[in-house]
């Protein structure tokens, strides 16, 4: 029985599958076993990996089912005392598995760990930003809903007989299944973040928010919501800052994607919707947030543009403030 289960599900991954598996079997820490499911690819993937030699790789074929179904696959076969997942498209940083381990096991009382993780682009390039993993212990309300922390799953190290204790990955779910089981995790047990880079998550034009479907993510979002409602209601009536967190995380996002505008507003509708008096305030907030907190978060953005481009930028939030001013005024009188 090896120490640690290494879960990696695939789909049509052949061009990155070979570099993801590769960086788990050179860790430094040795005893372990890959389970790679093949989510149905209809590419090489499968021929990629039948050339990799290595008696600690383990290859499942499958039909499309989805990743959750995968990993859970892959779970019904793992042997490991410690469960640790990878995509195919990420990369394990040397010595991840070794310092992981050597933590879990001086550490008995902790359930799973995870730690920082770099951004890198589709030629492994390294990309501004970083998962950190600054928060342990009880840590249900800070994982749960994206913030302050959000756990990379290639960062995570399990105690397998907690993932059978909490379930596996909720098939229904097709996003927010790894944010599911660690929500379920944080909810019942210590949990810790080690806050050093052990993975590069990858970020190419597959994954890239604007290449997904808003449909799915919000249909995915109220099924993850529902999830909230019904078994953590112990959490007691705080939880629904939580649920307002969230609504706003996606808000956020989907605000600078301009064909999702009507998404958005859904989304920040529902944000104000679970805060006490949230319904009065919100026709103030609907006017102020899309052109100020917006233009923060793309501040980034902003510092790169010419001069002339700024002043246009900063003239357009000054409009809309003078506008939403007038409006607080109106109410007012």
């Amino acid at each position: 029985m090896p120490a640690v289960s290494v879960i990696i599900p695939t789909y049509n991954r052949a061009d990155l599958i070979r570099e993801s598996v590769q960086s788990v079997l050179d860790q430094s820490f040795t005893d372990i076993e890959v389970l790679v499911v093949d989510d149905g690819s209809t590419d090489d993937t499968l021929t990629v990996l039948s050339t990799i030699k290595d008696k600690r790789l383990r290859v499942y074929p499958s039909v499309n089912h989805g990743r959750s179904s995968a990993r859970n696959m892959a779970l019904a076969f793992a042997t490991g005392e410690f469960i640790a997942f990878n995509d195919s498209d990420d990369l394990y940083l040397p010595g991840k598995l070794e310092m992981q381990v050597k933590y879990m096991r001086e550490n008995p009382k902790v359930a799973m760990t995870y730690t920082a993780a770099m951004h890198i682009d589709h030629a492994g390039n390294k990309l501004p930003g970083r998962y950190d993993a600054t928060v342990s212990g009880d840590i249900y309300y800070k994982v749960a809903f994206f913030r302050p922390v959000t756990i990379a799953l290639p960062t995570v190290m399990v105690r397998a007989p907690i993932v059978a204790a909490v379930g596996k990955f909720d098939i229904a779910q097709t996003r927010f299944e790894d944010t599911d089981l660690w929500r379920r995790i944080s909810r019942d047990y210590i949990v810790h973040g080690i806050d050093i880079e052990t993975c590069a998550i990858r970020t190419h034009t597959g994954n890239e928010l604007k290449s997904l479907d808003p449909d799915e993510i919000m249909t995915q979002l109220m099924y993850y919501m529902a999830k909230i409602r019904a078994e953590d209601a112990a959490k007691r009536w705080w939880i629904r800052f939580g649920r307002s967190r969230l609504y706003g995380y996606y808000a956020q996002a989907f605000a600078t994607v301009p064909e999702w505008h009507r998404h958005w507003e859904v989304l920040f509708e529902y944000r104000w919707d679970e805060l006490p008096l949230g319904r009065y305030f919100y026709p103030i907030a609907r006017h102020i947030y899309p052109h100020s907190t917006l233009y923060g978060y793309i501040s980034t953005e902003f510092r790169s543009k010419s001069y002339a481009a700024k002043m246009h930028f900063l003239n357009l939030a000054y409009q809309r403030y003078a506008k939403a001013r007038s409006l607080v005024r109106s109410l007012k009188r």
